[in-house]
């Protein structure tokens, strides 16, 4: 089996945080996702509508959004900077397992901080819908965070991407393009 893929925790991170009509925390500053909107950030970014592209995730925790967001006058410096400082440990965290040359004691750190701060994040879904989703993400993340921090120490593992289940979501989807009922059974 496979770490949790860490891209796929991010794309489920900027849907539930970022794209969903909720509230989001940190201390007690709230984040105020339509800040997104205000700094001309393109709403293909930040309203989920392609689930599986990876590199979405990527745009939107990327310098450009982070320097559109930096450059609002006037609005809520607070909610500026907590919105920032979450697409800066998204983005770490993708480079921590994704990068093709960093050490293991640095993708190790990487990973740690940005942990720390996804899941210091308080969340309240919109009235009517599931907080146990919310968690679930959180706990994939630590789930994904210790596994990977054991894998990395290892000299023969030199790219933890290859370690994740996303080869495997993509040799599943490969067999299922040929026979579209196909079961993991048949894959035996």
């Amino acid at each position: 089996m496979g770490l949790i893929d860490t891209n796929h925790n991010a794309k489920n991170f900027r849907y539930q945080f970022l794209g969903a009509s909720s509230a989001v925390w940190i201390g007690h500053i709230v984040f105020d996702t339509e800040l997104f909107r205000l700094a001309g950030v393109s709403k293909l970014l930040w309203r989920v509508k392609d689930f599986a592209s990876d590199l979405l995730v990527l745009e939107l925790a990327s310098l450009n959004t982070m320097n559109k967001l930096c450059s609002l006058e006037g609005e809520s410096a607070e909610s500026v900077k907590a919105l920032a400082v979450t697409l800066y440990f998204l983005r770490t965290r993708l480079y921590a397992v994704n990068g093709k040359v960093l050490g293991y004691r640095t993708r190790v750190r990487l990973m740690w901080c940005s942990m720390i701060w996804i899941t210091s994040l308080g969340y309240k879904p919109p009235l009517g819908t599931n907080k146990a989703n919310m968690l679930a993400n959180k706990r994939n993340c630590v789930t994904e965070t210790i596994g990977a921090s054991f894998l990395v120490v290892r000299k023969d593992v030199v790219r933890p991407r290859g370690v994740t289940t996303e080869g495997v979501e993509h040799t599943f989807a490969l067999i299922r393009s040929d026979k579209k009922e196909a079961t993991v059974l048949e894959m035996t």
